[in-house]
């Protein structure tokens, strides 16, 4: 299963913090991420990673800002973050 990957734009949007500073994430590697040509992406587990380093409680934070993390359709159980490579952007 392939994970979605969230965009620059989506995570602006959904934070509501400046574009400059979720870049300034990304470069700096606080936001774990994937550049795919010039668009920079996040997946549900980079957002966890991030978002959870802020407040300790980042599951419930990710959760409520991004949705539930995204699911094997098979099995139900969540996807791995190596599973989430050759990711589709939504």
């Amino acid at each position: 299963m392939s994970a979605p990957l969230f965009t620059l734009a989506e995570i602006v949007r959904k934070t509501g913090r400046h574009r400059h500073t979720i870049e300034r994430e990304f470069r700096s590697g606080r936001l774990p991420g994937t550049k795919i040509g010039s668009q920079w992406c996040a997946s549900y587990s980079d957002l966890l990673a991030w978002l959870g380093g802020e407040d300790g409680n980042g599951n419930d934070r990710v959760r409520d800002i991004f949705g539930s993390p995204p699911v094997d359709s098979k099995n139900g159980e969540p996807v791995a973050a190596s599973e989430e490579q050759g990711k589709e952007i939504e």
